[in-house]
């Protein structure tokens, strides 16, 4: 009875999962340049603050800009800095992100997990609102083409 429970269950969330896709693909297509929230996961969230009216959100890999942007919701404040030389210091992961578009504004929802030093996670919710999102200029969160033509150590330095 219950691998008849965990295949339904696994069913049910695939459904949710590719409804999410299709939605977050509908939506970047509203955007002026394609943002690839679909490719977030592992991205390390480094920082998220507010100026002149925009969020901006600071991945390892860039940085993306929420034109009149608002947080909607932020369950956790602490934001943990992984440090390559020193594996053990923690980090704040995207497990997911999806985009949605209604009513005029996007919408970016991201599910974070915080590990701190011991190993221990908490996973928390990050959803921002804005009229546009763009990746600033000189950041490689797009995976497909612009991240492989770039060198990479100009990346991951």
């Amino acid at each position: 009875m219950l691998k008849d429970y965990c295949k339904q269950l696994r069913r049910e969330y695939k459904k949710v999962l590719n409804k999410a896709q299709i939605e977050t693909d509908k939506a970047e297509g509203k955007l002026p340049k394609r943002i690839m929230a679909n490719e977030y996961s592992e991205l390390m969230l480094q920082r998220i603050y507010q100026k002149d009216g925009n969020v901006f959100l600071v991945f390892d890999l860039g940085t993306l800009k929420v034109i009149n942007g608002e947080i909607i919701e932020r369950e956790e404040k602490k934001l943990y800095h992984y440090k390559r030389k020193e594996p053990y210091s923690g980090w704040s992961m995207v497990v997911r992100a999806e985009v949605c578009f209604e009513d005029g504004f996007f919408t970016l929802h991201l599910l974070i997990d915080n590990k701190d030093k011991i190993g221990q996670s908490t996973y928390w919710y990050l959803t921002v609102k804005g009229t546009s999102i763009v990746e600033c200029k000189g950041s490689y969160l797009s995976y497909v083409p612009d991240f492989i033509e770039v060198e990479y150590n100009d990346v991951f330095r």
